[in-house]
């Protein structure tokens, strides 16, 4: 368990580094680029499919197991294996989540507190000066 525990807590220590990462490229994007430019990257690099594809594509992602020979057969026992199926695989994913939550929060607080306690520079102002008018705010 404690190995599992481990496991996690460095995988969730890797996502918040993403995100830290992820956080500054976009802040140094959004330097370079404007937010049309943004926005038009993120609509065209998209898969577009529709929502009866998109449940498909969940449904048979989520219920592939590998054993092919039990299935239900009845309309209800599909319908009750699509239900179960979904909200076990939501409450599992809950689970993960959580877990995830606990072992991340102290790298959260400590990324808090950086920023808080860091001082205010003349460029962060100029930064946060959005209209170029010379006033923040």
């Amino acid at each position: 368990m404690a190995l599992v525990g481990l496991i996690v807590s460095k995988a969730a220590d890797y996502l918040v580094e993403k995100q830290e990462i992820l956080l500054v490229k976009a802040m140094h994007l959004r330097d370079k680029t404007g937010p049309t430019e943004i926005l038009k990257e993120a609509t065209t690099k998209k898969m577009k499919l529709g929502f009866i594809d998109a449940f498909y594509c969940v449904c048979s992602t989520v219920t592939t197991l590998g054993y092919g020979d039990k299935s239900f057969s009845t309309s209800g026992g599909r319908l009750f294996a699509v239900v179960w199926i979904m909200v076990s695989t939501i409450g599992l994913a809950q689970l993960f989540l959580y877990v995830a939550e606990v072992f991340t929060e102290s790298r959260q607080r400590a990324l808090v507190n950086w920023v808080l306690t860091r001082k205010m520079t003349t460029g962060d102002l100029e930064a946060a000066d959005i209209d170029c008018d010379g006033h923040v705010g």
